[in-house]
């Protein structure tokens, strides 16, 4: 797995991790999330803290889909796209306005 530079913390984290009693459960956790998330590494987590990460894994696995998929693509190569499909359905547009006015005069 490619490092990454960021990733969401969604508060769901939070609140999950704000069940554990334990404060050296809780910076586990939080310690295995931020680990998996950027550089890819499993956590080696025991009882609640580990069943916790396993609810949350496949919400950093798709993050990482997610992103991976928007690597290499132009922002700008979809906005193009978008600018000429309403540039043509303006132009639509303006040639049944011309036609409609056409037609009321005759």
């Amino acid at each position: 797995m490619e490092d990454r530079k960021q990733f969401t913390f969604y508060a769901s984290f939070h609140e999950a991790a704000q069940t554990l009693d334990a404060l050296e459960d809780r910076g586990a956790l939080y310690e295995a999330i931020c680990a998996y998330a950027l550089y890819g590494t499993e956590p080696h987590l025991n009882g609640t803290a580990a069943g916790m990460f396993a609810l949350i894994r496949p919400n950093l696995d798709a993050s990482r889909r997610k992103a991976s998929n928007r690597l290499g693509k132009k922002q700008s190569d979809n906005k193009t796209t978008s600018k000429q499909h309403q540039t043509e359905k303006k132009r639509e547009d303006e040639s049944k306005e011309e036609k409609e006015k056409e037609k009321e005069k005759e």
